[in-house]
């Protein structure tokens, strides 16, 4: 997985050290008597989208990342952006080549979350919506919130029943200890979670990297090959597409991390990805030095977590997603709605002598058929999730390109 993930832990690797000035956002419960509010969170592909309304709007769909250090308002209807205060611009230079990102900053505003409020919370918003967020998710997406919610509750995440709970520091009670059970410590810095995680590398050696805890990435593991001379990309690997910086492409090796352990728990044959330098080279000068990469959710989903920012703890539990196998595309190809949520889907990205490829698609090419039903039948991620069916699985697409219709079949193939 990748595309839209890694667009939301890159804006955080880049956007947080420009932006210091903003006043604490407090949030608190509505009700004063309350020690807890839970609630359900949409799950879509890997990525937890929660219900938070601002000022006087509907109710809107922001995506829950501990990577993030200041809330991103990414989208808004017209009569919900026109309550907004605004004041400073800023232009941020991000990763990749496509030239810099405004940003304004949006003060003073309410917000609320099930039983959660503030009254002052602070936003900054991205004016143009180049990730198109709403299109890779096949939903209305509005923004993505995170460390506020993490310092001011202790937070656990049941990605085993898509429910959120928050619990007021001072009443909370840690659940009793049991063996599916880890507590680690966690390293808090510039309001971000870091976590000391041994993995085994393809020469058999263990090392301790330090990486960062990131719900916003779908990914399970992101390494930085120049942090440490024994990350080493395994033999085992192809180039391609990972995601978007502010500033456009980012491209690597995806490969395979022999073992990782997460205390006493241990995954195997971790899916893997390698930034190239050239890619990450404005990032180490922010916030990738001090550690060796990140965490995502396509690891972090099988265990359910709480976050313990006050005492710097995190406690894992695994679940019953947890013996899943890690999947790459084995197709080569990923589609986006062209028109936000409206089903009608073009091709985003091929990878080079991938089975997608080879049986003749392109950029820009518009599916309208896969596997015998219209694609008006399915959800952008419905579609993207065939690349993931199994080895050896026929893939049959209709599509159009110039106006002329044309039909294609290859087998998915699992090359890493």
């Amino acid at each position: 997985m990748k595309t839209i993930y890694n667009i939301l832990l890159l804006i955080s690797i880049i956007i947080s050290p420009f932006i210091t000035n903003a006043q604490a956002n407090i949030l608190k419960f509505e009700n004063e008597k309350k020690s807890k509010s839970t609630f359900n969170f949409k799950l879509v592909n890997n990525l937890i989208i929660i219900p938070v309304i601002i000022n006087q709007s509907d109710t809107l769909n922001f995506i829950l990342d501990t990577g993030l250090k200041t809330s991103l308002i990414t989208n808004l209807p017209k009569k919900d952006s026109s309550m907004l205060k605004l004041a400073q611009k800023y232009t941020i230079k991000g990763l990749g080549i496509e030239g810099n990102l405004d940003v304004f900053l949006s003060y003073g505003n309410k917000i609320r979350m099930n039983g959660i409020v503030c009254n002052n919370y602070n936003f900054y918003i991205i004016t143009d919506d180049k990730f198109n967020l709403s299109g890779e998710l096949g939903m209305n997406i509005h923004g993505l919130i995170g460390a506020d919610i993490f310092e001011n509750f202790i937070v656990k995440i049941n990605y085993s029943n898509n429910t959120l709970t928050f619990f007021d520091p001072q009443k909370f009670k840690y659940p009793r200890k049991n063996r599916n059970s880890q507590e680690m410590d966690l390293e808090i810095s510039k309001s971000k979670p870091y976590i000391n995680l041994n993995i085994k590398n393809e020469k058999d050696s263990l090392l301790k990297v330090k990486l960062l805890i990131d719900t916003g990435s779908g990914d399970a593991l992101w390494l930085f090959e120049e942090t440490n001379d024994e990350i080493i990309i395994p033999q085992n690997k192809r180039y391609t597409f990972l995601g978007k910086g502010l500033s456009g492409k980012i491209f690597g090796f995806q490969a395979r991390t022999k073992q990782v352990n997460i205390g006493k728990h241990s995954l195997c044959n971790v899916s893997t990805s390698f930034p190239d330098s050239t890619s990450i080279l404005n990032s180490f000068e922010l916030d990738i030095i001090g550690r060796n990469g990140s965490i995502g959710a396509e690891m972090l989903r099988r265990f359910d977590i709480i976050f313990d920012y006050p005492n710097k703890k995190i406690t894992l539990t695994k679940n019953k997603n947890f013996k899943d196998e890690f999947n790459f595309n084995m197709g080569g190809m990923e589609v986006q709605s062209i028109f936000g949520t409206f089903p009608i889907y073009r091709v985003s990205y091929i990878l080079k002598n991938s089975p997608a490829d080879l049986a003749g698609l392109r950029f820009g090419d518009n599916i309208i058929k896969i596997n015998g039903e219209s694609t008006f039948n399915y959800s952008v991620i419905e579609i993207n999730s065939f690349m993931r069916l199994r080895q050896g699985k026929k893939i049959s697409i209709v599509f159009l390109r110039g106006g002329v219709e044309y039909k294609t079949s290859f087998r998915l193939r699992k090359d890493i």
